[in-house]
């Protein structure tokens, strides 16, 4: 088969883009650290998955699973599985979301994520889940418990949890970073010093 050189130019171009969106839409990394057991910064086992698809309902990950090389219907990728011990306690959380259009750190991400102290994403009364639904650029977060699976679901199907703000180390939920919170708490703090400037 023959292609002329402005046929082959326009192929190379074409998967070159595909490879450079490919690389520009991991738009969610977690990454797992254990500091007693020397496992932290770019050798941490981390997790990444593109822009779509997103779990339209909350799809469980367990460590052990995603870094033993269990086979998955989603797309993601994986670095440094060889660092992923099972007996290690994971309890730093690097979270890194950030949307594709309407990029802003701190303003609601396409997808809820939470992570859990025990497998199979299962609650526990003693020891909470935390949740992360604000777009951040990369931070590390403190899980005292420990993390042994994850969660993610898509923010934008309907009757979804977590509409309408988002949670940053958000325990069992509650955040007092949620955007809804802020923006409330910045409205009346607003209406009450008109208040007093309007009596004064």
């Amino acid at each position: 088969m023959h292609y002329s050189r402005g046929t082959l130019t326009l192929l190379t171009l074409l998967l070159a883009s595909q490879v450079q969106a490919q690389i520009d839409g991991t738009n969610l990394t977690l990454a797992f650290s254990a500091l007693e057991s020397r496992i932290w910064g770019d050798n941490s086992p981390s997790f990444s998955m593109w822009e779509r698809p997103k779990p339209p309902y909350q799809t469980c990950f367990n460590l052990a699973d995603v870094f033993g090389n269990t086979s998955s219907f989603w797309d993601y990728t994986i670095e440094h599985a060889e660092n992923y011990n099972p007996q290690a306690n994971f309890t730093t959380l690097s979270y890194k979301q950030l949307n594709g259009t309407g990029l802003a750190i701190g303003k609601d991400a396409a997808r809820l994520v939470k992570v859990w102290p025990l497998k199979d994403c299962r609650e526990s009364e003693s020891l909470p889940w935390y949740g992360f639904s604000c777009q951040d650029n990369g931070t590390s977060y403190d899980i005292p418990d420990g993390i042994q699976s994850f969660s993610i679901l898509d923010r934008a199907v309907s009757g979804n949890e977590g509409q309408g703000h988002c949670w940053t180390w958000a325990i069992d939920g509650r955040s007092a970073a949620s955007t809804t919170f802020k923006g409330c708490f910045a409205a009346m703090t607003a209406a009450v010093l008109s208040a007093i400037v309007l009596v004064l």
